[in-house]
């Protein structure tokens, strides 16, 4: 059996995910933190409401979803955050959704951070987990 895996930064519109959603079978979406400023700050983006949005309707359409968080200090590592991200996942995903959290590890203009001390990453999965996510 052949499964098709779609992995995305979450920007396209609803319109371009209904004409990919019947040829897919897994999703795998990055979502890099749950603030304006976080998104502004990382993607240059004013308005990061759609990603969600199309996350939620590639559940919706019966894919597999699975989400990743790039877990950078200073930018998406405080428990507010975390903690939205998570509670996002189980209320609109559902219990059964992965959210993978993941070492950053500094590059081109970022360089200057420090990788995310691995007692971070733990503390994310503990927030996962306590708000109900896998």
């Amino acid at each position: 059996m052949v499964f098709c895996r779609y992995v995305t930064n979450g920007s396209l519109t609803e319109e371009a995910l209904g004409l990919l959603a019947p040829h897919l079978d897994v999703c795998r979406a990055d979502v890099k933190g749950f603030s304006s400023e976080t998104y502004q700050q990382l993607a240059h983006l004013l308005d990061w409401g759609g990603i969600l949005n199309v996350t939620a309707r590639a559940k919706r359409s019966g894919m597999h979803v699975e989400v990743v968080t790039n877990i950078i200090p200073g930018f998406n590592d405080d428990e507010k955050q975390l903690m939205k991200t998570a509670s996002w996942i189980r209320n609109c995903l559902g219990e059964d959704t992965p959210w993978h959290v993941t070492r950053f590890h500094p590059h081109l203009i970022l360089s200057h951070l420090t990788p995310t001390p691995v007692p971070t990453l733990e503390r994310a999965r503990t927030t996962g987990l306590n708000a109900g996510t896998v």
